[in-house]
């Protein structure tokens, strides 16, 4: 089953003119509207009357029921990930601070140097790569029953 070889076909040229003419045509195209937007973008424009309806004290679970009313299907979960009412940020309380802050704040000098080599026994161990902590001599009689099996 032999393939009839593909006749090649030849390059399309352009004049320089008509290129020139297509990019000014495209150019003074006007812009085109979006006909339908994602969920995250919807409720982007609305961001301000929603957070607005939420200062006046609506739940979201009533704006995400008010929503789909309009005919914008949307869960209350969804909703106030993309509206978040920034409500966590005033109930947290004062940020964590670190050790260099609290020594800044006492006058304390503290060393910030990490060790340069931490004891064998000291550093963790990761996934199946914690067998090869066997000592040397156990280590060989492995790797001998490997290479005569």
């Amino acid at each position: 089953m032999s393939l009839a070889p593909r006749k090649r076909t030849r390059a399309t040229t352009v004049s320089p003119e008509a290129v020139e003419q297509a990019a000014s045509f495209l150019e003074e195209l006007p812009d085109k509207p979006k006909e339908d937007l994602s969920l995250r973008e919807a409720v982007g424009q609305m961001q301000d009357s929603l957070k607005a309806a939420l200062a006046k004290g609506y739940s979201y679970e009533e704006l995400a029921q008010m929503l789909g009313n309009q005919g914008i299907q949307i869960s209350a979960f969804t909703l106030k990930n993309y509206v978040p009412s920034g409500k966590r940020s005033i109930t947290k309380g004062k940020p964590r601070k670190s050790k260099k802050d609290d020594a800044e704040a006492t006058g304390e000098v503290i060393d910030l140097k990490l060790p340069t080599e931490a004891p064998a026994e000291a550093q963790p161990t990761r996934g199946r790569r914690a067998s090869s902590a066997k000592p040397a001599a156990a280590k060989a009689t492995t790797t001998r029953r490997r290479k005569q099996s």
